[in-house]
């Protein structure tokens, strides 16, 4: 249920914790409904788990890339798709690919200011240093993208809760008597609660969450230590 969602979103975000996910007992192992022989892949023989987060899997004999390149690809493959056979899973699984981008993205920041620290200690030793006004723009970089990131997740969780408000609107009509009176009310709460627009709006916010987590990533891996 949406409620589920909800929650999940709330126990992340008061808890600080990456690692909440949607509990999704539909996922497929991959390798077993793909019928793959491919032993070098780090998804063979690993059971059921979501092959499209994993970098390096061997789909169709070729290495893939990591999730952010890869998902435009996996989103149309067999083992996604039955993985998200319901709304609710679908639902579930754009949480789940959101929490994982947040996650490599909270881990690539603390790489970065490991890095950072290390710098500066280097430099109090009288070795290498980055300049405060550097620091001072990759720290301003990363917050913008940090404040990206949290606007996305809020509009998320504002669909979560119109689409949970449109279930709570199905409920009740489906007590209606009559086939015609619950068609046509469902019909005009399918309309009220903008669903098919939010449905759109959820794919576009997970691919822009995977390209402000690639931008971080970037802004990371670009942090060059300059010589005194």
């Amino acid at each position: 249920t949406f409620e589920e969602i909800s929650g999940l979103i709330l126990q992340a975000t008061e808890n600080k914790d990456f690692s909440v996910r949607f509990s999704n007992t539909g996922l497929p192992s991959c390798y077993e409904l793909m019928n793959c022989n491919q032993k070098d892949c780090p998804c063979y023989g690993g059971g059921p788990q979501r092959c499209w987060q994993i970098a390096g899997t061997l789909c169709e004999g070729e290495i893939q890339g990591t999730f952010a390149r890869k998902y435009a690809s996996c989103s149309e493959c067999v083992v996604y798709k039955d993985s998200t056979s319901t709304f609710r899973r679908r639902i579930g699984e754009e949480f789940n690919n959101m929490m994982h981008i947040l996650e490599r993205k909270n881990q690539d920041l603390v790489e970065a200011c490991k890095a950072l620290k290390k710098a500066h200690g280097q430099a109090g030793r009288g070795e290498t240093f980055i300049p405060e006004e550097t620091a001072e723009d990759i720290d301003a970089e990363i917050k913008s993208q940090l404040g990206s990131l949290l606007s996305t997740l809020n509009t998320v969780s504002e669909h979560i809760e119109e689409v949970d408000s449109f279930l709570a609107t199905l409920r009740n009509i489906l007590e209606m008597k009559g086939p015609d009176d619950v068609l046509a009310a469902f019909r005009t709460a399918w309309a009220d609660h903008d669903i098919d627009s939010r449905r759109k709006d959820l794919s576009i916010l997970l691919k822009q969450s995977v390209q402000d987590c690639s931008q971080i990533k970037s802004i990371a891996a670009n942090c060059k230590i300059s010589p005194k």
